[in-house]
């Protein structure tokens, strides 16, 4: 895994390091037929982010993933 960790964040408490954003899956917007012509919707102009909380942003992929969500529902609503 050469190159997984960068030198510039070895040291680095997490909470120090800048801030970045991922894809969480959670809604995607696009006209039909910009869908059709690029087979995806991540096109390559007119994109636009929408931020959502980490409470709101948690992937379900497993059971725990739904066990972990299932405890933070009555916080977040």
């Amino acid at each position: 895994m050469q190159g997984f960790l960068r030198e510039e964040v070895l040291n680095k408490r997490s909470q120090d390091l800048e801030k970045y954003y991922r894809l969480n899956g959670a809604i995607y917007i696009c006209e039909v037929k910009k869908l059709l012509q690029q087979e995806s919707f991540f096109l390559k102009e007119n994109i636009y982010a929408y931020k959502m909380d980490r409470k709101s942003s948690i992937d379900i992929d497993e059971d725990i993933d739904f066990k972990i969500a299932s405890l933070l529902i009555p916080d977040v609503y």
